[in-house]
């Protein structure tokens, strides 16, 4: 692995480390549990009631980056290529679907980071 894909790697650990509980991100990756996590993701992306500033949206970014690759990687380590019918149905897409259908207008910008992915 290249010397900035190492820097990227290690950035988004540490941003991710800031997702409150961060081993439930990787706990629900694996076997989809706690069954909790996906109703309690908003809330933990949430730093503010103020307009315009209620997101931590370096967190979101990395959140929405470091899934998509860790599904990449889960489909590359069973032989598979990425596509619909490899994806569609994962604890990966689980999030990402939670993220387009629960966020409010303020967060739904990331429909469109999702849509780029």
């Amino acid at each position: 692995m290249c010397r900035c894909c190492l820097s990227l790697c290690g950035t988004l650990d540490k941003t991710i480390a800031l997702l409150c509980p961060a081993q439930d991100l990787e706990s629900y990756l694996k076997s989809r549990s706690p069954v909790t996590f996906l109703s309690e993701l908003r809330s933990s992306l949430q730093v503010s009631t103020e307009p315009g500033m209620r997101y931590n949206m370096p967190l979101m970014n990395a959140l929405v980056l470091y899934v998509g690759t860790q599904a990449i990687s889960h489909i590359h380590s069973k032989n598979q290529s990425p596509s619909m019918s490899t994806i569609a149905h994962s604890s990966h897409m689980d999030i990402f679907q939670n993220l387009a259908v629960d966020l409010d207008t303020e967060g739904g910008f990331v429909r469109h980071e999702l849509a780029d992915q």
